[in-house]
């Protein structure tokens, strides 16, 4: 064999592998390019669905408001409706919780939460009523403070 026979066989070998090549990227760029386009039309479903499940939030608030207003026919709907009362209701004794968890005292005519040692809310102004509990241990810091002060006037 001559060295031309071998650079020919060895120029086809090449003109082979980059044939392959080529149609490898080609493959590889469709399939790219079919990944892009299925992740495009995935991403405007999940935002149909988004905007579907606001939809239904909105209209849930609708009918739950018609409910309180009594304006609701519909059995079922008023048993669902019942039971969003029933959650709220937790949630309300849930924070009540952490209110007293956190030191703080709600104002009971806006619902502001105001510090405990508060006497008036930081909002509205009115008087913040106290449990009897604090009202105790308030008494007997006063109490304190006063046989203190009586000690220290001799």
């Amino acid at each position: 064999m001559n060295f031309d026979n071998i650079f020919d066989k060895f120029k086809g070998y090449a003109d082979i592998a980059l044939d392959k090549m080529g149609k490898a990227s080609k493959t590889a760029a469709s399939k790219t390019e079919n990944v892009v386009s299925r992740a495009k039309i995935r991403f405007s479903i999940n935002e149909a669905n988004d905007k579907i499940d606001e939809i239904y939030r909105l209209m849930g608030k609708e009918l739950y408001e018609r409910y309180l207003e009594g304006d609701m026919d519909d059995p079922v709907l008023s048993e669902q409706c019942e039971k969003i009362d029933g959650l709220n209701k937790d949630i309300e004794e849930l924070n009540d919780e952490l209110t007293d968890l956190r030191a703080v005292v709600k104002c009971q005519y806006c619902g502001v939460y105001n510090r405990i040692e508060s006497t008036f809310c930081s909002k509205c102004g009115a008087k913040l009523a106290k449990d009897e509990e604090e009202v105790e241990a308030e008494a007997e810091v006063f109490d304190a403070e006063d046989e203190a002060f009586e000690v220290t006037e001799d």
